[in-house]
């Protein structure tokens, strides 16, 4: 494998901040909306069995983070991944399948360790 050059403090930002909100809820969520792309709230009470308000409040936290797209308006809105977070995600199954050149490294990132 070669080498690869990442802009390192913006992937790790992106990366971190993405993922520090996965809990172990968020992360069964992100798995139904990614197997049942363009569900609705209630696809996903029904789907995983568990209260509206509940999902509702953990997909709109998910959205604001970038994590999932919401389609549609008023109450009839369709969830899926966001093409962000797959890029992200990607981003970081390259960076640690890959040799790493940590020379890279800004100073500002030597600085905030």
């Amino acid at each position: 494998m070669g080498v690869v050059k990442f802009d390192i403090a913006n992937t790790f930002l992106e990366i971190a901040q993405m993922t520090k909100a996965l809990n172990p809820f968020r992360l069964q969520l992100l798995k139904y909306v990614n197997e049942h792309k363009n569900t609705t709230v209630n696809g996903v009470c029904e789907g995983i069995n568990r209260k509206q308000s509940v999902v509702s409040v953990n997909l709109v936290k998910m959205g604001n983070l970038g994590i999932l797209e919401r389609n549609g308006d008023g109450t009839k809105g369709y969830y899926r991944v966001s093409k962000k977070f797959k890029d992200v995600i990607n981003k970081l199954h390259e960076y640690l399948n890959t040799d790493f050149d940590y020379t890279s490294a800004t100073k500002g990132d030597k600085e905030n360790n």
